[in-house]
């Protein structure tokens, strides 16, 4: 899903929501998403609407569009859960994996290959090496 696709994108105090043109609504709740659980009201106030999904650039957090329609189990999404230290952004943009395209890996809207679950994996591990180091 693109943002042609979408028609609407409005938050409240618990959730930001996205209306596709088709009229379908779908939520995601910040509680879930640690940088949005986290920021101000100002902060997730700026929002862009991005090729696939929604930017908090203040926060350097991204939602993608299809993630809100299409909850799937993911195994990118179930390491995230349970690391909740790893920040998705930050290692997408280490590993050269386009930031909408890696947040659909975390909630299930694409899946990622085994070879790049793999990747995915070794990444953390060297980020957890690094700290380990430190």
């Amino acid at each position: 899903m693109i943002v042609g696709d979408i028609k609407k994108v409005w938050i409240d105090e618990t959730s930001v929501y996205v209306e596709t043109k088709d009229g379908k609504i779908a939520h995601e709740d910040f509680a879930n998403y640690r940088r949005l659980r986290d920021a101000t009201k100002k902060q997730r106030k700026n929002f862009i609407l991005e090729g696939f999904g929604v930017r908090w650039p203040d926060i350097d957090e991204d939602l993608s569009f299809d993630g809100f329609f299409n909850k799937k189990e993911s195994e990118v999404g179930d390491l995230v859960r349970k690391h909740p230290i790893i920040n998705v952004a930050a290692l997408a943009r280490r590993m050269g994996i386009p930031q909408p395209l890696f947040a659909a890996y975390v909630t299930g809207a694409k899946k990622p290959s085994m070879e790049r679950i793999s990747k995915i994996r070794d990444e953390i591990r060297k980020v957890g090496q690094e700290l380990a180091n430190v």
